[in-house]
């Protein structure tokens, strides 16, 4: 199995890294000037990085057909793969420069060794090859990538790449495109250091219509363990469906909906728990392991499922994102994709699956 215009209200979200550039001009920023423009007192208080709008035409697909692992199976079972996990991990990514970039393998304490980041393609309308990144100093012409040597199609998530420390600008090519061809403007990113581990993800429209938000990048630094006798759960609304959605066990349509995170706008990850609580930095909230149940997320106290998914299983000691996919002008209903984010890479991929309907 395997985050409108609302988004500026949520500036000082801490659990998304990066600059907010909204449609209304609203504190578009570079990261060097972000704590005088936007915060105003010293520290960066945007938790949002978003592309200029301005994108290429995409090749639109059916996205329901795309080659995750079986919908309808429990992501546990798509896990028990160390052997071609590690394998993944030590081939190293085909198109990342030698000494620069490369498949990540962990550290002895499976954390992280160096920065590391991955890629989700969650732009419902993208092309069918997919797309890869790119990196470079501010300012530098010289980019470094393409960081993964092939394209994520809608909605795969990347194996993690390692990258240097530092200071970064990315952007988002087609696959098998140069980096001086990029689909979007490129974004800048906070400092990267020697323990970042982020996902990078393209949500939005690439080729907007009607009420569809455009597509952008955000980013969002993620977890590499949990608890032993916890899970750490993630959700992110990746959908252009709703402004704001509720996620949670059960379904509505069942009548047993029991919500986990509230809230959560286009771009962003979990930041409100039900109870009061919060989850941590990174939006992952920890909670008991769960095996084969149905989730579910809704537009903001609404009374109708936007999506359910069956088969949901969150381990002990697992580190799980959940994202809310599709929907908006494609006409394509919107999905649950699971992703384990501390699971080994299984053939340059994430291990994760769109849960069953």
């Amino acid at each position: 199995m395997v985050p409108f215009v609302l988004i500026a209200a949520r500036m000082s979200n801490p659990r998304i890294l990066g600059i907010l550039a909204s449609s209304s001009g609203r504190c578009g920023c570079s990261i060097a000037v972000l704590a005088a423009a936007c915060g105003g007192n010293g520290a960066p208080t945007s938790s949002h990085l978003t592309a200029d709008a301005g994108i290429a035409d995409g090749q639109a697909r059916d996205h329901a057909a795309a080659p995750l692992a079986d919908a309808a199976g429990d992501v546990a079972d798509s896990m028990g793969q160390p052997a071609d996990g590690a394998a993944a991990a030590e081939a190293g990514s085909p198109g990342a420069p030698d000494g620069a970039a490369g498949s990540v393998q962990p550290g002895a304490d499976g954390g992280p060794r160096g920065s590391v980041l991955r890629f989700a393609d969650w732009a419902p309308d993208a092309a069918s090859a997919g797309y890869d990144l790119c990196i470079a100093a501010p300012g530098d012409l010289s980019w470094m990538g393409p960081l993964l040597g092939t394209g994520v199609p809608f909605p795969r998530v990347s194996q993690y790449v390692q990258v240097p420390a530092g200071i970064y600008d990315v952007r988002v090519i087609a696959a098998g495109g140069s980096c001086m061809t990029p689909i979007a403007s490129s974004v800048g990113l906070p400092m990267i250091t020697s323990t970042t581990r982020m996902t990078f993800a393209l949500v939005g429209a690439v080729t907007p219509r009607g009420d569809d938000s455009p597509a952008k990048i955000a980013a969002f630094a993620d977890d590499f363990a949990a608890a032993s006798s916890r899970a750490a759960v993630r959700f992110i609304n990746a959908s252009g469906a709703a402004a704001a959605v509720d996620f949670g066990t059960g379904s509505l349509a069942a009548g047993n909906f029991q919500p986990l995170a509230t809230d959560v706008l286009f771009g962003e990850a979990s930041s409100e728990a039900p109870d009061g609580g919060a989850p941590d930095t990174n939006g992952y909230l920890l909670i008991a392991p769960r095996s084969a149940v149905t989730v579910s997320a809704r537009v903001i106290d609404g009374t109708m499922d936007l999506a359910t998914g069956t088969n949901a299983t969150w381990a002990a000691g697992s580190v799980d994102t959940i994202a809310l996919v599709n929907g908006g002008s494609n006409d394509a209903m919107p999905q649950l994709v699971s992703c384990r984010d501390d699971a080994p890479a299984v053939e340059g991929f994430s291990v994760c699956a769109l849960l069953g309907r």
